[in-house]
Formats: C-alpha cells, sequence, structure tokens
C-alpha cells in the first residue's frame, strides 16, 4: 500500500513532493501516486512503464486517510471524479483531503461545468441548431446509476464546499475547456476556521 512507499524514504536523500491523482482511471500522471477503485491491466498495456504501474493503487479513495499519514501530502489532484460522489462523500473528502495535505498544501479539481453546458445547450437551442451538441453532455442530467454523476458542479457549488467550513483559499478558477471548471486551492491552517 502507499504508506511503505512513504517509509521507504530515507533521512539523507531529498524528499520529493507527495502529490496523490485521485479518481485516475486510467491517466497515470508521472510524479503522482495515482489512485482509483477501478483495476486497470497494467501488466499487458503497452504504453505503461514500469514506474507507471509502481505509482497505480487500488483502493477506495473515501478510505485515503487510512493509507496515507495526516499533513504529509503535498498536492492532490482529482479530474473528473468529483461530480461522481454523493454531496455527504464530497464533504467527507474534502475533510480527509485537507487532514492529509501539508499547511498550504494545494488541491485541484476538475468537473464538468453544469452552468457551462446548460448555456451551450440553451443557445445552440435558441438558434435551432444542434449540429454540435455531444450526447453525452446529457449523461449529466441522467439518473446517476447510469451516468456515474451524483453532483452537479459550477463555480458556485465548488467554492461553497471548499469555503464553507474555511479549511482552503481558491486561488483561481478557470475553465480549461469550455465545459469544465477547476478549481485550485491551498489548505489554510487551523486557526483561519
Amino acid at each position: 500500500m502507499p504508506t511503505e512507499h512513504i517509509d521507504k524514504r530515507t533521512l539523507g536523500n531529498p524528499i520529493p513532493p507527495l502529490k496523490l491523482n485521485l479518481g485516475c482511471r486510467n491517466i497515470l500522471l508521472p510524479g503522482y501516486i495515482n489512485i482509483d477503485m477501478m483495476c486497470l491491466d497494467l501488466v499487458d498495456h503497452p504504453s505503461f512503464t514500469l514506474k507507471d504501474k509502481q505509482s497505480y493503487y487500488q483502493m477506495d479513495v473515501m478510505e485515503i486517510d487510512e493509507h496515507f499519514l495526516a499533513g504529509t501530502v503535498d498536492e492532490v489532484y482529482a479530474s473528473h471524479f468529483f461530480e461522481h460522489l454523493s454531496d455527504n462523500q464530497v464533504t467527507n473528502l474534502v475533510w480527509k483531503i485537507w487532514t492529509l495535505l501539508k499547511p498550504g498544501g494545494k488541491l485541484t479539481i476538475i468537473t464538468p461545468d453544469f452552468h457551462a453546458i446548460l448555456n451551450h445547450f440553451k443557445a445552440k437551442h435558441e438558434q435551432g441548431d444542434f449540429s454540435d451538441v455531444d450526447l453525452l453532455h446529457i449523461r449529466v442530467f441522467d439518473i446517476p446509476e447510469q451516468s456515474g454523476h451524483r453532483t452537479i458542479w459550477y463555480k458556485e457549488i465548488g467554492k461553497y464546499y471548499l469555503e464553507r467550513e474555511g479549511y482552503y483559499f481558491i486561488n483561481t478558477i478557470s475553465a480549461p475547456s469550455i465545459f469544465e471548471v477547476q478549481f485550485e486551492a491551498t489548505k489554510l491552517p487551523l486557526e483561519f476556521n
């Protein structure tokens, strides 16, 4: 498990930043410990190197605090993962990540932007043009068992989850693509809570 990875570090060597990629699916980021519940066939996958295979851990992200020590993580990255969690799961995971992050640690969350998707559909509908409407975006509105989306995200919702308890300072909110919203936040010290 990842704890073994942490325990093998020695005081005589510079310690590289501990960065986690949560809900990674088959997108393994270099320099990160890549975590997902899904079992990846890493052995037969031609594009994964030995280093990639050693950086992947199959585990339930909701149990992440059982595998890493509090205050040891430099950065947490989660792309297209949080929208698959229920409201309670989002709230719990945001807290667990806060406990794992070092002071000033960074949290990056990328999700579909519900408002951008609605605005896109509205604009196209008003023009009578449905030629570039990607039917996959309709899945956002589907029932959770079919689409996997259990929460909707846009700027105000992300701010709500990250700022309501005073755990994070949001540095930037951006749009990596027309249908995405990205939140980059920094862990606030306990005295700000």
